[in-house]
């Protein structure tokens, strides 16, 4: 509670608006770097699963590579060339060796293309001949000084004779120098490149040389799409040793520590690493990519994150201060109306109109709460999942177009291979002669298999397991040969839309159709190619068939089954026309036309809505045939992706709002304690307790209140004395006034008696010319007549004035000269009323006590004034005076009620300044010692002329 209540704001709707404001803030900043954190992670797993796959794509186009190379090889071993090479006698003729060296060679060189991957190729045989065909440059060389069964013997060597098919890396290290200069040659021939040996048998089981196949150094970068050139790739042996790049690689990878596949991340140098296993080179592939490759960038997350932020706060600030205002109204409304009490009295405010008059306080606060943080929060959560989905939609696209690339080039692979083992079948000696003969019209319209073409077609089958027949057409259309006999025939003659599209392929492979029509829009069951065959020998380049090859669809679908990732709800396949060739049993997108009019860039993907849903599709169309691959990806996929952020913000909101309720139970406590203080203080204050006091340091509208209650406590209890001290006053009031009436009623005993007495003296004193007794007796006559007038206590100036002059004609006669009297009064005080009977007992107090003791040459002055709507009178006089001692006496006994005086008149004049004017007057009387004289000052408020 001390934090709110020591909150530095004067109101508490100040406080609610910065709580809100400083929440919103607090909250956007872990919201944040939350969000950085999740995305992170989710954009690491992701380029993790991609990198595997795309690794596994690898493995698998190497794979594929390495198969058709060791096919390849095994028929360079079956020729007679080979043979011949590892076999010739070492005193053969240098003739000789140079024309079966270039047959060597010339059947390498027809075998291998760049394609391949394939750098050079080395025999080696028992008859110490070390032939080098480079595939790359023009160097090629043929020696006789090795030592076949030496060089197999050697340690470095042996390993790798073991696994004749996997590619290993070969890397002699200083064994290089300690070799003789002919086995130096071979290692460095061999260095650090991927090799693949294989031993060379004879007739007897022996072992008549060695092939020794190296791979190109590009052939793990050819591999890979361009895309994939962002990160650092490494090659790594079972030992942990970095094979490849030579260049020396990042000295943060622990590369003992990582297994057969997996990601992490280097904090170091901010990176993300992902390797996995090569099955197909007994190898592992690391891949270093920097995370800023990889991530958004935080700097326009941070810039764009502020800019809603600062929105947020301006809605969450402008719905504090309405909101807050609602809630804080009664508590501002009743202080106010504590300050302004005197005016709401007279002046009653309108009925107050209160937000949620229903609800309690800690409601409202949890209202409140919920409208200025909760949705603000919200607003700010929905905008980082609308970035994080864009981010990683962006991510997506980007990954998938990587490995659609990788598809389309190992399909691109496939279908070469295919193409160049149809090359071998139509560019064997024995297909040659058959169709040359038929076009001379030596064989039969139908050929038998024959050993030679059952040897062809039976190591087609071995190396393309996919192939169902071969077909060959004489160049008049007419059937000359199968494979297989199951296999329906076709007339060419019969079909002149295919014949002219051979004719005009240019001897090149074309793609005829598939075995279901387009129309049904089903996957296709079987892919038929044809070729051009032509002339190698006699007539070279004059067509002398054709070819068609019927597939299983098998020969792709594996391909594209195996590269396509999991993020692919559905795959296709399709042929230049449309007809699928591949549809993946486990799509979940029925086909739809509109796929055709797709555009076909390879860089941004189309939007498709399929059954209200948006998918996103992308499309690759291979080099050879113009087959389309096509991927579908739902945007539900990208959603699942935040789904991690999403729980994150579901539980953030949660906590959100416990902490709401938990915050506005805390700040209502802190409001509604110090208000049930004051509660429990006014219920005392009911009870008769007129000295409760509040404490409350704050100077918020709670602060108002306590300060107000304080005031108006003290208030009543001044209110109370003061009462007290007016009835008291007004007691001695009514004991004066009931004294004076006693004491009028004596004085009016028998008046008519008293003014007949002063009336007949008079006369008598004039008949007898006594005028001073005439005199005397009508001022006398008068004196008595102002003392006993009934009922009228206040009177003019001038009348009181008038009253003093017939006291003053009295004591005259009576001290004749022995004192005289100076009036100073201005004229604005004579029609002003005053009390009666102020002037008469002060003047006599001044005879009596001060001149009436003297001889002779007494003086009293009487001044009045004027001034700021006050009067002041002053009555000094020579006489006596008074000592210290009886002056001090004689105030005492002016203050003090009930208290004697032998200064009646004075006493009584202050009792009755006193009862009139409350504390309003001032009545000093004043004297320097005896024989100086005593002076008497008196100022009270002046009542209007009128």
């Amino acid at each position: 509670m001390k934090w709110f209540s020591h909150y530095h704001i004067k109101t508490i709707q100040g406080k609610l608006i910065g709580t809100s404001l400083l929440l919103i803030t607090i909250l956007s900043i872990l919201v944040y770097f939350v969000t950085l954190q999740v995305l992170a992670h989710i954009e690491a797993k992701t380029q993790y699963e991609y990198d595997l796959y795309s690794f596994q794509q690898m493995d698998e186009f190497v794979e594929a590579i390495i198969r058709n190379n060791e096919i390849k090889m095994d028929f360079i071993y079956s020729s007679s060339s080979i043979q011949q090479e590892i076999t010739a006698p070492l005193d053969e003729s240098a003739f000789s060796a140079l024309e079966r060296f270039r047959a060597t060679q010339a059947s390498i060189w027809n075998t291998f293309s760049a394609k391949d991957h394939v750098g050079s190729v080395l025999i080696l045989g028992r008859n110490s001949s070390i032939a080098y065909h480079n595939l790359i440059g023009s160097k090629s060389t043929y020696s006789k000084d090795l030592d076949l069964a030496q060089f197999m013997a050697d340690p470095l060597i042996a390993p790798y004779l073991i696994d004749q098919a996997a590619p290993s890396f070969f890397n002699p290290g200083a064994l290089i120098n300690e070799s003789y200069n002919q086995q130096r040659n071979l290692y460095s021939a061999m260095s650090n490149q991927l090799v693949v040996m294989k031993k060379i048998f004879g007739a007897n089981h022996t072992i008549e040389g060695i092939i020794i196949t190296v791979y190109n150094s590009s052939l793990i970068p050819d591999i890979l799409p361009k895309e994939q050139g962002e990160g650092s790739l490494y090659l790594v042996d079972a030992s942990n040793r970095v094979l490849w790049p030579e260049a020396a690689h990042s000295p943060n990878i622990n590369f003992d520590k990582l297994d057969s596949q997996g990601y992490a991340t280097l904090p170091a140098t901010r990176s993300l690493i992902t390797y996995s296993s090569l099955n197909s080179m007994s190898m592992k592939i690391v891949n270093e990519i920097p995370l800023d490759k990889i991530t958004f960038a935080p700097s326009n997350f941070l810039s764009y994150s502020a800019w809603i932020s600062l929105i947020c706060l301006c809605i969450a600030g402008i719905a504090s201060y309405f909101l807050a205002r609602f809630i804080c109204r009664p508590l501002s409304e009743f202080a106010c109306l504590l300050v302004n009490i005197d005016m709401t009295l007279s002046n009653p405010l309108p009925p107050l109109k209160i937000w949620l008059p229903y609800k309690t306080l800690r409601s409202k606060l949890i209202y409140y709460f919920s409208l200025t943080v909760l949705l603000p929060v919200l607003l700010y959560m929905a905008y980082t999942g609308y970035y994080q989905y864009q981010q990683l939609k962006s991510q997506l696209v980007h990954l998938t177009n990587q490995t659609m690339a990788q598809s389309k080039v190992n399909l691109d692979y496939r279908l070469y291979t295919f193409d160049e083992l149809t090359v071998q079948i139509i560019a064997d000696s024995s297909v040659q002669a058959m169709l040359y003969n038929h076009t001379r019209g030596l064989t039969p319209s139908f050929v038998p298999i024959s050993p030679s073409l059952y040897k062809l077609m039976l190591n087609a089958k071995m190396y393309q397991p996919n192939i169902i027949s071969v077909k060959i057409y004489g160049i008049d259309g007419t059937s000359v040969f199968s494979s297989s006999s199951f296999e329906s025939e076709r007339d060419l003659a019969m079909d002149p839309n295919l014949l002219k599209n051979l004719n005009n392929s240019n001897g090149n492979l074309i793609f005829i159709d598939s075995a279901s029509p387009a129309q049904a829009r089903v996957q296709a069951s079987q892919l038929v190619f044809a070729r051009k065959l032509l002339s190698l020998n006699n007539s070279f380049g004059s067509p002398l068939g054709y070819v068609i090859f019927t597939m299983k669809n098998d020969l792709l679908n594996p391909l594209i089954r195996s590269t396509f990732l999991t993020k692919l709800e559905s795959s296709y396949l399709l042929n230049p026309t449309g007809d699928i060739l591949f549809d993946d049993p486990m799509n979940l997108t029925t086909w739809d036309d509109t796929l055709l009019k797709l555009p076909s860039d390879a860089s941004v993907p189309q939007v498709l809505k399929s059954n209200s849903q948006l998918k996103l599709v992308f499309h690759r169309t291979t080099d050879l045939f113009g087959f389309n691959i096509i991927g579908i990806v739902p945007n539900e996929e990208i959603i699942k992706q935040i789904l991690p952020l999403l729980q994150i913000s579901a539980l953030i909101m949660g906590l959100l709002i416990l902490f709401a309720v938990a915050l506005s139970s805390y700040i209502a406590v802190s409001i509604i304690r110090p208000l049930k203080r004051l509660q429990k203080l006014t219920e005392a204050l009911d009870g008769g307790n007129l000295d409760q006091r509040m404490i409350y340091a704050n100077k918020d509208e709670i602060g108002v209140l306590f300060n107000q209650f304080n005031r108006m406590t003290r208030r009543l209890n001044e209110l109370v004395i003061e009462n007290y001290q007016s009835k008291l006053r007004e007691s001695e009031l009514m004991f004066l006034e009931k004294e004076a009436q006693f004491n009028a009623l004596q004085q009016q005993i028998n008046p008519h008696f008293l003014y007949n007495t002063l009336e007949s003296i008079r006369w008598m004193a004039y008949k007898r010319g006594v005028h001073e007794v005439v005199d005397m007796t009508v001022a006398l006559g008068k004196f008595f007549r102002g003392n006993i007038i009934k009922g009228k206590d206040i009177i003019l100036f001038q009348e009181e004035l008038d009253h003093l002059s017939n006291y003053l004609f009295i004591q005259k006669i009576r001290y004749q000269d022995k004192f005289k009297v100076d009036i100073q009064v201005e004229d604005r005080v004579l029609q002003r009323p005053i009390i009666k009977l102020i002037l008469q007992p002060l003047i006599e107090n001044a005879i009596t006590h001060g001149i009436e003791r003297m001889k002779e040459g007494g003086e009293i002055t009487l001044v009045a004034k004027l001034i700021n709507e006050r009067i002041q009178l002053e009555i000094r006089d020579n006489g006596q005076g008074i000592g210290r001692a009886k002056l001090e006496e004689l105030r005492n006994s002016l203050v003090e009620p009930h208290s004697y005086s032998e200064n009646i008149g004075v006493a009584n004049v202050y009792k009755r300044l006193q009862l009139f004017y409350n504390d309003k007057f001032s009545f000093q009387i004043h004297s320097d010692g005896a024989g100086l004289g005593t002076s008497i000052y008196l100022e009270f408020p002046a009542f209007p002329q009128n």
